[in-house]
């Protein structure tokens, strides 16, 4: 046991010294480099302004060393009251109906209130995309109460559960500062605009993600304090946050790994049966919506589209960029006449075939795999206008927002620039929190950069989008504004010991 010990500790050093080398790399990709999406969804390429990036920088860390945080003393409701304001207002602004994957989900509710459950066939949007199923009957819930205005219920709950993403973060900021200037984090964060626009969006992220934090935040709080009614918020919020969207899937895993990880350093029995109850629940989830649209609709379902698929369009070049979608898997699965087992041999096939490539041509491999990351992780919107973009809307947007929604014109520039500034800002003050935290990071603490190094690993080999990067960098803000706080605690004992140096030196 001594020796699992150590190499769990070990463990935890090299997940925090890779948690800081992939920081530090997108750092410098966010420095040098800018991705840029258009309208079409075709990932361009930029040389960015290093100069400029660390000007910025370095106004922020004197900002941070000269001001004094504890000073912002507006009350948190207020502070609440004033970002929810201008959330609605954005939705109010532009009034945007759903499109591509969003209208298909829409419309597919319709066909299920109506007891019309065609897409529960193979072929049909829902047996090849079954992990939409959720979001569909949510979305049905919705539509049978509100009609089609259900568009702006939705979107209602997307600002109430960005309040909520607000709240879980600034716990986590008050576990990692000295300082506790809560209401300057919020602040920090909601300056954090792409979060914000993603209200419009109708989709799971935004509500998906309040769940994923939430099931992370009570597993800090039973690491702390041992509570079983902490375990079972953690099982329902991270059930609910994969029912909304797969992909937070990633958080599930992050938080079976530090509890094993836990587990061994401290010997905590309870830890296991955390994660037998974790796994047991998600399977039992899964059978239990399998379950219900078999007797709902009477179809047998046969697991729908593969993972493998999504994986071999992952490795595919495509028009948008490397990686990104292309219709192939669809095309695959048609062409297996929508057979799950065919269809997994034919990606197999495919995928080792791509693999074989990159190893004979390892050039070609090493500038996919950097386009790919620099697509998703330098592209400093994360598609925040491009899921607004090609809406229709229903009245006409105010001026503000057609200009920043339409895209091409100086707001929309001037919006990327903020967001490229500000996705540097927060590189940087992740990087500063490894820099001086990397030695005293407990388990708890490891939760969101082991979920970041998973999202990390997982986007590069699957489907590449802007947008599924957004949550992992969203959950790392309260280290990214701590990273601040340490330097800037570092330069003033700097600044206080030149001072009493000085000052001696003119006594004598």
């Amino acid at each position: 046991m001594v020796n699992m010990k150590r190499i769990f500790k070990c463990t935890g050093k090299i997940v925090v010294g890779l948690f800081g080398c992939i920081t530090a790399m997108q750092f410098l990709f966010s420095v040098f480099e800018t991705s840029k999406i258009s309208i079409s969804e075709v990932v361009s390429y930029h040389r960015d302004f290093p100069v400029i990036h660390l000007l910025f920088l370095a106004g922020i860390c004197a900002a941070f060393t000269f001001c004094s945080a504890g000073g912002f003393k507006m009350r948190k409701g207020t502070l609440y009251g004033i970002f929810l304001a201008f959330m609605l207002l954005w939705v109010w602004m532009t009034r945007l109906y759903p499109k591509a994957d969003q209208f298909i989900i829409m419309d597919r509710c319709k066909n299920i209130a109506g007891k019309n459950y065609q897409d529960f066939l193979p072929g049909g949007y829902l047996y090849n995309q079954p992990h939409q199923i959720f979001l569909a009957y949510f979305s049905t819930l919705l539509y049978s109460i509100f009609g089609e205005k259900y568009v702006f219920v939705f979107q209602g709950l997307n600002c109430l559960a960005v309040l909520g993403i607000y709240e879980v973060l600034s716990k986590f900021y008050r576990r990692l500062s000295a300082k506790c200037s809560g209401n300057l984090f919020l602040v920090l964060s909601f300056l954090f605009f792409p979060l914000l626009f993603y209200v419009t969006f109708v989709y799971g992220t935004l509500i998906g993600l309040f769940f994923a934090l939430g099931a992370v935040e009570n597993c800090i709080t039973y690491l702390e304090k041992g509570n079983v009614r902490h375990i079972l918020s953690a099982v329902s919020l991270i059930l609910l946050a994969r029912l909304f969207k797969t992909n937070y899937l990633i958080f599930f895993l992050g938080i079976v790994f530090v509890l094993l990880y836990d587990f061994v350093l401290c010997g905590k029995k309870a830890h296991i049966a955390f994660v037998c109850g974790l796994l047991c629940s998600m399977v039992l989830c899964n059978y239990s919506i399998t379950v219900f649209t078999e007797k709902l609709t009477g179809i047998h379902s046969k697991g729908g589209m593969p993972g493998e698929l999504f994986v071999m369009m992952g490795l595919s070049e495509g028009e948008s960029g490397p990686g990104w979608w292309n219709g192939f898997h669809e095309l695959v699965f048609m062409n297996m006449d929508f057979d799950v087992q065919e269809s997994k041999k034919a990606a197999g096939k495919i995928i080792r075939e791509q693999l074989e490539k990159i190893r004979k041509n390892p050039f070609y491999g090493a500038e996919f795999f950097l386009k790919k990351t620099l697509s998703q992780w330098s592209e400093p919107t994360y598609e925040s206008l491009w899921i607004q973009q090609q809406r229709e809307s229903a009245g006409k947007m105010a001026w503000v927002s057609d200009r920043l929604v339409k895209g091409g014109g100086r707001l929309s520039q001037i919006y990327i620039l903020y967001c490229d500034l500000f996705q540097s800002f927060l590189y940087f003050g992740i990087l500063l929190y490894v820099i001086f935290c990397h030695k005293k990071i407990s388990s708890g603490e490891l939760f969101l950069p082991v979920i970041f190094i998973g999202g990390f690993l997982f986007q590069f080999f699957w489907e590449a989008k802007g947008q599924y990067t957004l949550p992992y960098c969203v959950a790392l803000l309260p280290y990214g504004v701590c990273g601040y706080e340490k330097l800037a605690a570092k330069l003033q004992e700097v600044l206080e010991r030149w001072k009493g140096e000085s000052y001696n030196k003119t006594l004598e």
